[in-house]
């Protein structure tokens, strides 16, 4: 798959129903051999901010983790998924999802799935981290 369709992957599997997290976790762990529901099992309780509390993003959380799948064990996990979350922090605004939403002035509840656009990002700054 290409960035575009990767990036599309991500999208339509939030839209489906996926949280945050797992639509990116579910989408970048299959190009280091995971099984996508595994991907989507790992991030199940990352969504709406860590187990619904608004806290750090899902969708970076799940970023985060998807640098160490890139790096390995013996890699600069920590490096790499700091300087993400940087990026990320830069481009969304925020890194707690309880300042996403308060910033769209959006509903939070969790079904309203309304940041697709924080999948697409953080998605994005994965593949620009990690292009060889």
């Amino acid at each position: 798959m290409n960035a575009p369709e990767i990036i599309a992957k991500a999208e339509t599997l939030h839209r489906g129903g996926c949280n945050c997290a797992q639509a990116v976790l579910a989408t970048l762990a299959p190009l280091y051999g995971f099984d996508e529901e595994q991907a989507k099992r790992l991030a199940a309780a990352l969504g709406s901010g860590m187990a619904g509390m608004r806290l750090t993003c899902g969708a970076a959380n799940a970023m985060c983790m998807a640098a160490g799948l890139h790096a390995g064990a013996d890699g600069d996990a920590k490096g790499l998924a700091h300087a993400m979350a940087v990026d990320f922090e830069g481009r969304v605004g925020h890194l707690l999802c309880r300042d996403i939403l308060a910033a769209r002035k959006t509903d939070p509840v969790p079904k309203t799935r309304n940041c697709t656009d924080v999948v697409r990002t953080a998605v994005e700054i994965f593949l620009e981290h990690t292009q060889e």
